[in-house]
């Protein structure tokens, strides 16, 4: 990879970390221990439940005002990722991938 674009990533993935930490502290929630970790944004697909994605979307709308003609303007992709990272941060993903066990 080449050095500007490795140097960009690096960059990039500790901003998120100090946005995902501002943002707990926001939400009266602790910063996550290790804030040296690199983050990184992976496009996958997800399933999940319908449900889950009509209670993002409910939730997200109740957080947004509407603008003057009465639509809201939320990306659900990204509230979707939004929650998925905090679920992963919260419930310690990188030691549940480490356990060898945990796959299928």
């Amino acid at each position: 990879m080449p050095g500007g674009l490795q140097q960009g990533l690096q960059l990039t993935a500790r901003r998120r970390q100090r946005e995902f930490n501002a943002n707990r502290i926001i939400l009266g929630e602790r910063p996550l221990v290790n804030t040296t970790t690199e983050m990184l944004d992976v496009k996958v697909i997800v399933s999940m439940p319908a449900a889950a994605l009509q209670a993002i979307v409910a939730n997200a709308k109740a957080l947004t005002q509407p603008d003057e003609k009465g639509h809201y303007h939320i990306d659900t992709a990204d509230k979707v990722g939004e929650m998925i990272s905090k679920f992963l941060a919260v419930k310690d993903f990188e030691t549940y991938v480490a356990d060898i066990d945990n796959y299928p």
